[in-house]
């Protein structure tokens, strides 16, 4: 999506914010598999009525890509279609995507109050639970042909496994929410793999063989049909996460309907917003993890997707551990010739981790080959209240291009404040 064209209200959207978070807080993760199932009883009878196609996309990261190549492909071919996400960045109408539009903000807010008086159970629902239950409501009146559904986090405890998909991807894995999905890859992929169903298929672009056959081992205990695209050559070492993730949609469409013919080229599909801001753009990329940060380097160092070579990078970290973002840190600061001039930034956000302290950690704890304080005070730090829109406001980028990367919540943050700006100038 290109242009500085605003895609939602924001008066609308704080309306939103501010009334879910009056009734549910913030969102965190609260799993319970039988607290679930009950939350979704009504649901799943509703949706069993008029049995749409589900597929349900797992995995760390390429999950969201995934999806909406999944969206585009459907809606060129004439299948209507309902995309669940998360997170948003700019709006909670971003998670209700029908057809491959978002719902109104107007619509939104009469889902949230006819969804929360109709549901007697809502004093145990979460912030996403809640969600997901309006997305199911706004599904039984529309009834489209296919469910796209992203994990929001895992995949066994997610309330989108209530749902029983007629093909899981699997699109990758790495360390990630560890605490909640166990110490290793193994136990993650676990936790994962679990969205597929018995005598339904299971499609995957997991790049390490062990995981692979661990996949394949557990497919065969649970009569599950598994398709490794890594294995019957699909898929390569030598390709960008973003084909590995065209791979995996055009796969997924091929099972589930066999002959279809995508008219639209995909070739050229990225999930990337460009927003114009003086004289230049701004690029964002969501790379929310160690392995997210590594596929950008990637993709960075390949000169795919990006129009110009990135003069300036801005990132924003959510609240991680220390020796992740320590580890995100080196590949930046070490292949510096990729990102251009680097500015790490706090943002105003409750999952926004404190960059400051992140910052002392590493003075301490890394050397950068004896050199991480010397770039540290030629960079700099960007405090997100009293500097960074300032630095922004100012920056004059005539021709150039700025990464903006890290948390979806920091990219949301950056959009923000782009957009209202833009709006006030004309």
């Amino acid at each position: 999506m290109t242009g500085n064209k605003s895609i939602c209200n924001f008066v609308t959207e704080s309306i939103l914010d501010n009334w879910m978070w009056d009734r549910f807080g913030h969102e965190n993760f609260t799993p319970g598999r039988k607290r679930i199932e009950l939350l979704y009883k009504r649901h799943k009878e509703m949706i069993s009525g008029f049995s749409p196609k589900i597929v349900t996309v797992a995995g760390t990261n390429g999950k969201g890509e995934t999806a909406m190549l999944l969206e585009r492909i459907l809606e060129s071919s004439g299948i209507t279609t309902a995309l669940w996400s998360s997170p948003h960045i700019l709006s909670l109408t971003e998670r209700f995507r029908f057809d491959g539009e978002d719902i109104s903000g107007e619509k939104l807010g009469e889902l949230f109050e006819s969804t929360y008086k109709k549901n007697g159970n809502r004093a145990i629902c979460t912030y996403y639970e809640f969600l997901f239950q309006v997305f199911l409501e706004l599904v039984n009146e529309r009834r489209p042909q296919v469910l796209i559904l992203e994990v929001g986090l895992g995949g066994r405890l997610d309330a989108v496994n209530v749902l029983d998909s007629d093909i899981a991807l699997l699109t990758s894995i790495s360390r990630d929410h560890e605490k909640i999905l166990g110490n290793g890859y193994r136990k993650i992929l676990m936790e994962k793999i679990q969205v597929a169903r018995a005598g339904k298929m299971l499609i995957s672009t997991l790049e390490l063989s062990y995981l692979r056959k661990i996949s394949e081992d557990y497919c065969h205990e649970n009569r599950i049909q598994y398709l490794d695209l890594f294995s019957v050559g699909d898929v390569t070492r030598q390709m960008s996460y973003v084909e590995r993730n065209r791979k995996l949609a055009f796969a997924a469409l091929t099972n589930l309907f066999c002959g279809l013919v995508p008219s639209v080229d995909a070739t050229h599909f990225s999930r990337h917003r460009i927003l114009k801001w003086n004289g230049g753009e701004l690029v964002f990329v969501g790379a929310h993890n160690l392995d997210g940060f590594r596929k950008l380097h990637e993709l960075l160092m390949s000169g795919r997707d990006f129009s110009n070579k990135i003069d300036r990078t801005l990132i924003g970290f959510s609240n991680r551990p220390v020796p992740e973002i320590m580890a995100i840190l080196k590949i930046v600061f070490r292949n510096g010739n990729s990102w251009g001039k680097i500015r790490l930034c706090d943002f105003d956000h409750p999952k926004a981790c404190d960059i400051a302290h992140i910052v002392q950690e590493a003075q301490i704890k890394l050397s950068f080959d004896d050199n991480f304080g010397r770039i540290m005070d030629e960079f700099g730090v960007i405090e997100f209240e009293r500097k960074w829109k300032a630095f922004l406001a100012h920056l004059d980028i005539q021709g150039r291009t700025i990464l903006v990367t890290g948390s979806y919540y920091f990219i949301g943050e950056v959009q923000k404040y782009v957009l209202e700006k833009d709006k006030s100038v004309s």
